[in-house]
């Protein structure tokens, strides 16, 4: 009887321990899913997302080769591309009972372009904007950090083309 007992416990198990497997092995690939489709619902954008890695053991997860991309006019870069966003859990402030994050952004590009039509401007986003990332990052945001930032106002109506860059950014907040 024993042994009947012991061999169905070891089954169960081993059972459990390669479903947690499976599980672990297909979250990066629900999470990127998930990630592409909230930024596919932003109106008048589009959003691509190539890796999600998760980090399980420091409550974080990392997207990798973001783009957002206007969509309809003729504007011919992306207005944010990054590749590399950080979003955890801040553990020192979890210890004081409060549930907030950080996010580190690495080599962000953030693109204005104006135009002589509305079509084929890059504006900021209004609130749904703010609303997808919500979604994505449910926490409070407690510091945002940018490590190599770029931002660009670009003006393709004009003779030349004008780009006003302002680039190795560097910064950090706490919000």
């Amino acid at each position: 009887m024993k042994t009947l007992l012991r061999s169905k416990l070891l089954w169960i198990v081993v059972v459990l321990a390669v479903a947690l497997i499976v599980v672990r092995a297909m979250l990066p690939i629900w999470a990127r899913d998930y990630v592409n489709r909230k930024l596919s619902e932003i109106e008048g954008y589009t959003g691509h997302v190539a890796d999600v890695d998760i980090h399980l053991w420091r409550g974080a997860y990392s997207v990798n080769g973001v783009e957002i991309k206007k969509t309809g006019g003729r504007v011919p870069v992306p207005f944010f591309s990054a590749p590399t966003i950080d979003m955890s859990v801040e553990w020192k402030a979890l210890f004081y009972g409060a549930l907030v994050g950080e996010i580190h952004f690495q080599r962000p590009k953030v693109n204005f372009v104006n135009a002589a039509s509305k079509a084929n401007s890059q504006a900021p986003l209004d609130e749904p904007w703010a609303e997808k990332v919500q979604d994505l990052f449910p926490l409070k945001i407690n510091r945002l950090t940018v490590n190599e930032g770029e931002v660009h106002y670009r003006d393709y109506s004009k003779t030349p083309d004008v780009d006003v860059v302002m680039d190795r950014l560097d910064t950090w907040g706490r919000i």
